[in-house]
């Protein structure tokens, strides 16, 4: 099954010559940073301590706010303040100095571009020239090398890396996208993250819906989908590429994976990606999975066919457990629907409610909570 291509306004791919044309003669003097692009270490920022102002609390995937800030926008190193915002596309740190976001990101192609690190709120942190851009040889998806000292960079965030080849998605599985909320005049710029289930799956793609109720847009292009990966961690699965002209629909995003050789070849790998962000030893149930938090590590359980993820009294928390043992089999505090019954477990309290009674369904709002809706 492939994705259906449908026109997006947000794809600057699509962009006219005319308009391409108008950018380049506004085009003014540029500037590019200094520093070393030596590919260091993550400086230990993998495992900070200490609340950011505007993070968000409670997200699904459960982010530390460090990990949160990876997420900024890759702009054209532009003068006009208009102009740049304009071209505005988003793009995430995946390792010391490497930014993963959409080829079509690159216009005008023959400029550089810089990253810039924002707050929840959207203001402004830090940014960096680019010193280079790798494109995907096949996939809209390209690398951005920064021009800058990682240990500056590495004040400000933690990476979020590529996924792992081992990855296993199906449709119904909930991962999380980033939108910088640009169609909202009131929240335009602040960073949301937004949980949706995935529709569609191919080799190269992957396709999630917000069902009229959520989505990416203009400015999003080249954001991440994120997902715990088998090892727990939380990883970028692919970058934005397009999506539903209301933005409310759906997004389809390019796969990537760190063992690619466009990511293998050029990026480094030895990054502690064991921050437990906010995970705790209660844990969740992602994805078939039990994820929890232990002495400063994400821990996880791959739940077999005869078992589901659950509360486990013994571990107080969530763990893969025998089918239909446990007081709440299945079901984490986010919630589930069963049909139009929402369930969800309270430290091992199972409670429900029937949304029929209030003459509305069952449905998993924005932030990733099972409700009536």
């Amino acid at each position: 099954m492939t994705c259906q291509r449908r026109q997006s306004p947000f794809r600057t791919r699509l962009r006219s010559a005319l308009q391409r044309a108008s950018i380049a003669a506004a085009l003014g003097s540029m500037g590019c940073g200094g520093g070393d692009a030596d590919g260091e270490s993550c400086g230990g920022t993998s495992h900070r301590d200490g609340e950011v102002p505007g993070s968000v609390s409670g997200d699904y995937m459960a982010l530390s706010g460090w990990q949160e800030r990876a997420v900024g926008r890759v702009e054209p190193n532009l003068e006009d303040d208009v102009l740049r915002r304009s071209l505005s596309c988003a793009g995430t740190v995946i390792a010391p100095n490497w930014v993963l976001t959409a080829s079509h990101c690159h216009l005008p192609a023959s400029e550089p571009l810089q990253f810039v690190v924002v707050s929840g709120e959207g203001e402004t942190l830090g940014s960096w020239s680019s010193l280079r851009v790798v494109e995907h040889p096949e996939r809209d998806a390209m690398l951005v090398e920064l021009d800058a000292r990682w240990e500056a960079v590495a004040e400000l965030l933690t990476p979020i890396p590529a996924a792992a080849a081992d990855i296993h998605v199906q449709p119904g599985d909930i991962l999380q996208l980033v939108t910088f909320s640009m169609h909202d005049t009131a929240n335009a710029g602040r960073r949301r993250f937004l949980a949706e289930p995935v529709t569609q799956v191919t080799a190269d793609e992957l396709m999630v819906d917000g069902h009229g109720r959520s989505g990416a847009c203009g400015g999003d292009s080249g954001g991440p989908l994120l997902g715990r990966g088998s090892d727990g961690t939380v990883r970028v699965y692919g970058s934005l590429v397009e999506g539903s002209a209301d933005c409310l629909g759906f997004d389809v995003y390019a796969r990537v994976y760190d063992s690619d050789s466009f990511v293998a070849d050029h990026v480094p790998g030895g990054c502690d990606v064991g921050a437990c962000g906010e995970l705790d030893e209660t844990g969740r149930c992602l994805g078939g999975r039990a994820v929890w938090c232990s002495g400063g590590q994400v821990l996880t359980q791959a739940c077999g066919s005869s078992e589901a993820c659950g509360w486990d009294v013994e571990a107080a928390g969530y763990r893969c457990l025998p089918q239909g043992e446990g007081p709440c089999p299945g079901v984490d505090h986010f919630g589930v629907c069963v049909g139009d019954v929402v369930q969800w477990c309270d430290r091992g309290e199972l409670s429900s409610a029937d949304c029929r009674v209030q003459g509305l369904v069952c449905v998993r709002d924005p932030d990733g909570h099972a409700g009536c809706g």
